[in-house]
């Protein structure tokens, strides 16, 4: 059985989240089954006080992933508002020069 680091359950984690099971599968070469279960294990009660821990590690690891995601759609929408002005710029341009 292929064991996997715990920074790539929480990108798995956190991409099921935000794209679906099937897309994140796809993207990461994961098999369906192995993020089902992953997403299982997260929401399974712990034992013991150190499984508590680990899932509390998780859960702010996922959180920061989120925070990071909505800087970056933050960041991307800014970059297409500048293109959508720099395309609206260049088509009057055109424009004139056709004219």
């Amino acid at each position: 059985m292929k064991r996997y680091a715990e920074e790539i359950k929480t990108q798995a984690l956190a991409k099921m989240n935000s794209i679906g099971v099937k897309k994140t599968s796809e993207e990461m070469g994961l098999s369906i089954q192995t993020l089902y279960k992953w997403r299982n294990e997260g929401k399974a009660p712990s034992k013991t006080k150190e499984q508590g821990k680990g899932n509390s590690a998780e859960l702010l690891q996922l959180i920061k992933a989120d925070d990071n995601m909505a800087k970056k759609i933050e960041q991307l929408e800014e970059e297409n508002t500048q293109l959508r002005k720099t395309v609206s710029r260049l088509k009057k341009a055109l424009a004139a020069m056709i004219d």
